[in-house]
């Protein structure tokens, strides 16, 4: 009779920081600007293995954008840059202009009697999902979420799957009683750091992107208009403080593109569920789903 193995003993913290750094060096990385040098998983092995291991940073929001070319800026930044020919050279996207514009954004939605919610934040979150252009920065709590969203887009382009480290050292969480502060309060009380909050599960939307916002004063860096700080984290990977930042490459979309839906159950219907985002999905430019009758 074979006597009984002895169970193993826990890994201690000194082991386990070992074998992670043993696996993180078998990942390559990529040089991408603006970002300088980030991740670059070759595999889904080596994606899932760096999920993985990125669960022992204090990680609380995840975005992802389809080319990996684009800097980490909010939609009203992007929107100022587009017509930027409107405002001339002379004016110089600044925080000071930026809350300008977006104080005159509120008024104007205002006076056409949105009303609800009164709250300044809580409307320009309102404002956000209905496709109005804010300093809120769309991020989710759920890594594959982002990662869907990296993936979208043309298949031969690569994306970009960015992960925000939000310890209270570098980002400041709003409480239900901060909402009802202006974004110049809450932009002084963060004292540049970042500020972040789930919003309230009013809208579908919301619970099925697991949604966070994230904004902070406007800036002009190389990576964007989002105010990061604090040094590099454990990785010791990228130029940019307070993220871990992951290529997602044509090739890991195109290994991902028949997972979403079969293994994830993600879909444009499904993390879009309303009636707005059906009506997308079924659009001119966009493919027939899978099964569907042809």
């Amino acid at each position: 009779m074979e006597a009984e193995a002895e169970p193993k003993a826990p890994q201690s913290l000194q082991e386990k920081v070992k074998r992670w750094r043993e696996l993180w060096d078998e990942v390559p990385t990529a040089q991408v600007e603006p970002y300088g040098r980030v991740l670059a998983p070759e595999s889904l092995h080596q994606l899932m293995l760096l999920l993985g291991q990125l669960a022992m940073l204090d990680i609380g929001a995840w975005r992802g954008q389809a080319d990996c070319k684009w800097k980490l800026d909010s939609s009203l930044v992007r929107r100022w840059k587009e017509h930027r020919e409107f405002m001339g050279p002379a004016y110089p996207l600044d925080e000071a202009r930026l809350r300008r514009h977006e104080k005159a954004v509120i008024e104007r939605c205002r006076e056409a009697g949105f009303l609800e919610p009164n709250a300044e934040l809580e409307l320009l979150a309102k404002l956000q999902h209905h496709g109005g252009a804010t300093r809120l920065l769309d991020c989710t709590r759920n890594a594959f979420v982002a990662l869907w969203f990296a993936s979208q887009g043309p298949l031969d382009s690569d994306g970009i799957l960015v992960g925000f480290r939000l310890s209270s050292d570098r980002a400041l969480k709003l409480d239900t009683k901060m909402l009802e502060c202006t974004v110049d309060e809450l932009l002084q009380e963060a004292e540049g750091r970042l500020l972040w909050w789930q919003p309230r599960q009013s809208h579908p939307r919301i619970a099925a992107q697991q949604a966070l916002f994230v904004f902070s004063e406007h800036v002009d860096r190389p990576w964007g208009s989002v105010n990061l700080t604090g040094e590099r984290d454990m990785t010791g990977i990228g130029d940019v403080p307070g993220i871990v930042s992951m290529l997602v490459s044509s090739d890991l979309k195109q290994s991902l593109e028949p997972c979403w839906e079969p293994v994830f159950g993600f879909a444009e219907e499904t993390l879009f569920p309303d009636f707005d985002g059906f009506a997308s999905s079924q659009g001119i430019s966009k493919s027939f789903p899978h099964g569907f009758p042809i």
